[in-house]
């Protein structure tokens, strides 16, 4: 929580944070005065649903030993975009790496939803992979610039257990739809999900102000 002294722009700033950060996902929601991440966010609430919908359409073809190996794929990309993102020294503001992350992971579950075959949701893997370290790190990079250093352990522990609780969700609705509709349905949720990630990303970034 902020300090009563908090001023208007400090609260814009740590909305953009948790609107959109670890992801996810969702959604933040910062009250007048005090740092209030009761969010899930929707970008990771991703990271709770690619797994269950993984795990699901393996088995349904018989593959659900090779589950583990096609999911370390998301790993894989996401350690390959993190020592790129770390060694890139003219990096854009956090909150445009959001917006792109967020994009990217709307590409990669949009092409498991129009691939819905093995091959497709590796894709889907990998490309939403490269999103992840990227959105983890310019969501720390956030936290940091927006909280004031007397308040950082208490904003990371509010973020991180908002992260645990949306992807905890997340993993429970998609299994539920899984079961009763069917892993087209799920994956559509999923989309839905990370769209608002993005929308409330592109928000965020458009309402940034000039200062920051």
């Amino acid at each position: 929580m902020l300090d009563q002294a908090t001023t208007s722009s400090d609260m814009a700033c740590a909305g953009t944070k948790t609107v959109v950060l670890r992801a996810s996902s969702f959604i933040h929601a910062v009250s007048s005065r005090r740092l209030a991440t009761a969010k899930i966010a929707p970008a990771r609430r991703r990271i709770g649903a690619v797994p269950v919908i993984v795990t699901a359409a393996a088995t349904a073809r018989g593959l659900q030993p090779l589950t583990g190996a096609i999911l370390a794929l998301s790993s894989a990309a996401s350690i390959l975009s993190g020592l790129a993102y770390g060694a890139w020294r003219a990096a854009p503001r956090p909150r445009a790496i959001q917006l792109a992350a967020s994009l990217v992971l709307v590409a990669g579950v949009v092409t498991g939803a129009v691939w819905p075959a093995i091959p497709g949701l590796m894709v889907m893997l990998l490309v939403g992979g490269t999103a992840i370290a990227p959105l983890i790190a310019s969501s720390s990079q956030l936290v940091q610039a927006c909280v004031a250093s007397s308040r950082i352990t208490e904003a990371f522990t509010w973020v991180n257990t908002a992260s645990a609780t949306g992807i905890a969700a997340a993993a429970a609705l998609t299994g539920t739809l899984v079961t009763a509709h069917g892993v087209s349905t799920a994956t559509a949720a999923v989309i839905g999900l990370v769209t608002i990630a993005a929308g409330s990303a592109a928000v965020n970034l458009g309402s940034e102000s000039p200062a920051r």
